[in-house]
């Protein structure tokens, strides 16, 4: 049987598109939590609500069913604590995010231990040096198939 809460936010996601998404900055850490896990394996993760979902909080973010762009991967920056990141496209090309961007969340993420970037096509050889400066606590990297990396078989 599901919880009130389960209920909520399985109710919250279903009818996101109906809802004043800037709401969603006023509800507690956890159920945000819970919001954006479940949106981002149903795939509703999108430019437009990105800012809305992450917080400084967030953990991790499996993003490989979700549509998303430079405009929402940018907004991932604000995620300090953030320590999983899979950005994978294999669901849904990564053309539309660049390497400035992967940057950017390297500077804004340093907790950041396992980071896949597979399909991401236009990532360049500095954002696997930028994440490996950037973040100390890197134990693994995945970025099969980006194209452009000319450094990817001495990784």
């Amino acid at each position: 049987m599901q919880t009130l809460v389960q209920l909520c936010v399985e109710a919250t996601v279903r009818f996101h598109r109906e809802l004043e998404t800037a709401l969603l900055q006023d509800l507690p850490a956890n159920l945000r939590h819970r919001i954006l896990r479940l949106m981002c394996r149903r795939g509703l993760v999108t430019n437009e609500n990105a800012g809305q979902l992450f917080h400084p909080d967030t953990i991790s973010l499996d993003l490989v069913e979700c549509r998303i762009g430079d405009e929402a991967v940018a907004k991932i920056s604000n995620c300090h604590r953030l320590s999983h990141l899979n950005l994978n496209g294999t669901v849904h090309e990564r053309t539309l995010v660049s390497s400035q961007v992967i940057e950017s969340v390297a500077f804004g993420c340093p907790c950041l231990m396992f980071v896949s970037l597979s399909s991401c096509t236009h990532i360049t050889d500095s954002v696997v040096v930028t994440l490996s400066k950037r973040c100390p606590k890197l134990e693994g990297l995945d970025i099969s198939e980006i194209g452009r990396a000319s450094c990817r078989e001495r990784v």
